[in-house]
C-alpha cells in the first residue's frame, strides 16, 4: 500500500508512505522523468497514518502495535490529589 502524504514545495513530487517494503518508508515520487527516492525508514512496522509539517521538514504518524506497556508511577498518590 502507498499512502500519499503531501506535494512537494514546488509541485514536481508527491510524498508517500510505502509499506510495499519493510519495514515501511517514506518515498519522493518525481513526477514526469524520475525515479523514487527513499527519504526515510521506520524504525516501525504497523504504520496506521501519516502527516507532513507545512515546511516538509518535519512528518508524524501513527503507529498500531499489538503489545502493551504498564508503568509504575513511584510516589503517586491519588487521595491527596482529589483532597486539592
Amino acid at each position: 500500500m502507498v499512502l500519499p502524504i503531501a506535494w512537494s514545495e514546488d509541485g514536481s513530487a508527491v510524498y508517500a508512505l510505502s509499506e510495499v517494503l519493510r519495514p515501511p518508508r517514506v518515498i519522493r515520487y518525481p513526477l514526469g522523468a524520475g525515479e523514487p527516492d527513499t527519504v526515510s525508514v521506520l524504525p516501525f512496522e504497523d504504520v496506521s497514518s501519516v502527516a507532513a509539517s507545512p515546511d516538509l521538514g518535519e512528518f508524524i504518524c501513527s503507529v498500531e502495535e499489538a503489545s502493551a506497556d504498564a508503568w509504575l508511577v513511584e510516589g503517586l498518590d491519588l487521595r491527596s490529589a482529589r483532597e486539592r
